[in-house]
């Protein structure tokens, strides 16, 4: 297998992996931010409404027994304080009731019973001022103590009661069922955040080991060799020509490696010849030479016999 190829499917196998922890990441973070933008949200808005329309019953409950205790106070003692504390209570009283009548269908008939009985002890209580007013507590007394008054007082109570029992006998009851929701959504998250965090945590441990395998790879794959190469290099610089490279990989570094070792045999059997050839020709060179050398000294004796013989023949002829 060729080194590219090998990168191709190494580098792939991670990507994909990366990819597949990525992919669970990013879901795991989509969810999380649908549930914080979502359901949270209404998880928390449900908490608040139940909440709120609790309290608002509860506040109409205590908003009516302060005025009714302002007028049945103001008819006793005709003080003005008792009547400056019922303005201040009575409009109150007909926001929360127009708030609860609005905020949950579910109770929108139990708070509109309660806003008519509302609206009929305000008719009766308007009546009773007008009496204390003209200084007739008495009469006022007797509008407050009427069978029509108890009746409607009587309304007014068993509304509250009835949405009291629909939600829950206490308050206790009821907060602890609006809150279970919230609850819900917040162990849901809580799992949702121990699964991100282990994968996050899978993912940064398959990062630190895709580095070590990457690493490693390339030292394997590039570092060793080089480093083998370097070695016979040296080796062979130094005269070692019988030196090897040992690299057995089926990729290009090892195709190298073989050519490599290929070479370095071609160059030892090219200096070897080239040595043998120099020997040859010195041999042949000191032959020549030695026939040189005996051709040379056969032409000194040659002319040394011929000026001998040319000295003998001028004697000759000189006798």
């Amino acid at each position: 297998m060729t080194i590219k190829k090998r990168f191709i499917i190494y580098f792939g196998a991670i990507f994909l992996i990366f990819g597949f922890f990525g992919y669970f990441s990013i879901r795991g973070t989509t969810t999380i931010e649908d549930y914080l933008k979502k359901n949270l949200p209404k998880a928390i808005e449900d908490v608040q409404k139940n909440s709120k329309l609790d309290v608002t019953a509860q506040l109409i409950r205590y908003d009516d027994e302060v005025l009714t205790q302002s007028i049945r106070n103001y008819a006793f003692t005709g003080d003005i304080k008792w009547k400056t504390r019922y303005d201040k209570y009575l409009p109150k009283l007909f926001l929360r009731i127009e708030e609860a009548i609005e905020a949950n269908p579910e109770d929108r008939a139990i708070f509109e019973s309660i806003s008519g009985a509302n609206d009929a002890l305000f008719n009766l209580e308007t009546e009773a001022f007008a009496l204390i007013e003209k200084n007739d507590l008495a009469e006022a007394q007797k509008i407050l103590d009427g069978e029509e008054y108890t009746k409607q007082k009587d309304i007014y109570a068993a509304g509250i009661e009835k949405y009291l029992a629909r939600r829950g006998s206490e308050l206790d009851s009821a907060s602890a069922t609006s809150t279970k929701s919230i609850d819900e959504a917040k162990d849901y998250l809580a799992s949702l955040m121990v699964f991100q965090k282990w994968g996050m945590m899978g993912f940064v441990a398959l990062f630190f080991f895709a580095m070590i395998f990457i690493l490693s790879l390339i030292v394997k794959t590039f570092m060793v060799p080089l480093g083998m190469f370097k070695v016979a290099a040296k080796e062979i610089t130094s005269g070692k020509l019988e030196t090897n490279v040992s690299i057995n990989s089926k990729d290009e570094i090892g195709s190298f490696a073989v050519d490599f070792n290929k070479m370095t045999a071609s160059l030892k059997n090219s200096i070897e010849n080239t040595e043998e050839k120099i020997k040859e020709r010195t041999a042949d060179l000191e032959k020549l030479n030695k026939y040189m050398t005996g051709r040379e000294l056969k032409m000194i004796e040659l002319k040394k016999e011929i000026a001998d013989m040319k000295r003998e023949i001028k004697s000759k002829k000189l006798k």
